[in-house]
């Protein structure tokens, strides 16, 4: 089962609960702090087939999320925002531990991302 396939199975609002959500594969939180996200985001640099997703359900249902992998020293970010299209993502490829870690603190504070030219829009699933 590929990573969105997963993910859309596991975090699908059917049944949802509103606010902020922390997955990796050492457990889930529900609205976690800027240190529970820091530390997923350094522990994935020791895990090389680990992930850190943080999701975003509003109280209509909509979601969206930032999800992180580490390769070689450097992270593979995908975001999903809540009015893009279905089954797409915006990727950015080898991105440095300083650059996920604003990335991450912006969407816990925000919900969102500012994005620039260098993200690509892909169809993940």
């Amino acid at each position: 089962m590929s990573l969105f396939s997963w993910f859309k199975k596991t975090q699908a609002p059917q049944n949802f609960e509103s606010g902020l959500s922390l997955t990796s594969q050492k457990g889930d939180l529900l609205n976690p702090n800027s240190k529970e996200v820091e530390e997923a985001i350094v522990s994935l640099s020791n895990d090389p087939e680990g992930f850190v997703t943080l999701s975003w359900t509003s109280v209509s249902g909509d979601f969206s999320f930032i999800q992180a992998l580490c390769f070689d020293g450097s992270y593979l970010i995908e975001y999903r925002t809540a009015d893009l299209k279905k089954g797409y993502v915006y990727r950015k490829p080898n991105v440095p531990i300083e650059e996920t870690l604003q990335f991450f603190r912006s969407f816990l504070e925000n919900q969102t991302l500012t994005l620039d030219v260098d993200w690509l829009q892909v169809k993940a699933y």
